[in-house]
C-alpha cells in the first residue's frame, strides 16, 4: 500500500507539470455527495460462557454517500486516483440476539468505509465518464441514541462503480451528476459473523482538474 501512494504522487507530481484548461490532465481532485438506497445483512454465532448467541441484523432504505477522489493522469482521457468513501444509512439496523433462550431486538446506526485506488475514464468531447474503485472495506456501529461510532468490523472487500456526466464552469472546475452502485462484504472468522451491504447512490459532484 505505501509503494502504491509513492507512485500515485509521482503520477500526480508529473501529470500537474502539463495542465491544461478544459482539459482532463494535471492533478485530479473530486468531491461528490449523494442520497439513495441500501440494503444491509448481518448473521453469526458464537460461545458466550459455554452457551450458544445467534446474531441476526438487517437494514433496509434510505442512504447518504461522501467521496474523496485524489490523483492524476496517466492516459489521455484516464485518471488514476485513490478513493474514500462512505455509505451511512439513514434508518435503524435492526439487531435480534437469541441467547439461552430468550431474545432481545436493539437498534443501531451502520457506516460502510472504503479506501481503495480507481481510475476513471472520461468520453471526449461529451464529458461523460465512467468509474471504478475497489479495496478493504470496513463497517462501523453506532448507538442509536448518539449516533457516534462505537465499534467497527474487520477489514473485507469492497468495491463502487459509477457514471455520469460533468459541466465545466471554469478552466479547471467542473460540476457532474452520476449514478454510483457501492458494494462491500466482511467475513469475520473469529467471531464467526458475515455482513454485507449494497448502496444505490443518486451523486452530485464539484472536480478540479
Amino acid at each position: 500500500m505505501k509503494k502504491f501512494f509513492l507512485v500515485l504522487f509521482a503520477v500526480v507530481t508529473m501529470a500537474t507539470a502539463e495542465s491544461y484548461p478544459y482539459t482532463h490532465d494535471g492533478f485530479f481532485m473530486n468531491i461528490a455527495l449523494g442520497l439513495g438506497g441500501q440494503g444491509f445483512d448481518l448473521k453469526g454465532s458464537g460461545m458466550v460462557k459455554g452457551y450458544k448467541m445467534n446474531v441476526k441484523g438487517d437494514a433496509d432504505g434510505g442512504s447518504f454517500e461522501i467521496d474523496w477522489k485524489f490523483g492524476g493522469r496517466i492516459l489521455p482521457f484516464t485518471i488514476l486516483h485513490a478513493t474514500f468513501l462512505e455509505v451511512g444509512g439513514l434508518g435503524d439496523l435492526r439487531l435480534k440476539a437469541e441467547y439461552r433462550g430468550q431474545s432481545a431486538t436493539i437498534k443501531n446506526g451502520e457506516v460502510m468505509c472504503l479506501y481503495g485506488v480507481g481510475a476513471t475514464y472520461y468520453i471526449y468531447p461529451y464529458n461523460f465518464f465512467v468509474s471504478g474503485s475497489l479495496g478493504p472495506v470496513k463497517f462501523g456501529f453506532s448507538d442509536e441514541d448518539d449516533g457516534v461510532v462505537k465499534s467497527a468490523s474487520e477489514f473485507g472487500f469492497g468495491f463502487q462503480l459509477a457514471a455520469g456526466k460533468e459541466w465545466w464552469i471554469s478552466e479547471n472546475w467542473g460540476l457532474g451528476a452520476s449514478v454510483a452502485i457501492t458494494y462491500g462484504s466482511v467475513d469475520e472468522d473469529d467471531e464467526d459473523l458475515e455482513m454485507s451491504a449494497l448502496a444505490i447512490s443518486f451523486m452530485i459532484s464539484a472536480t478540479f482538474n
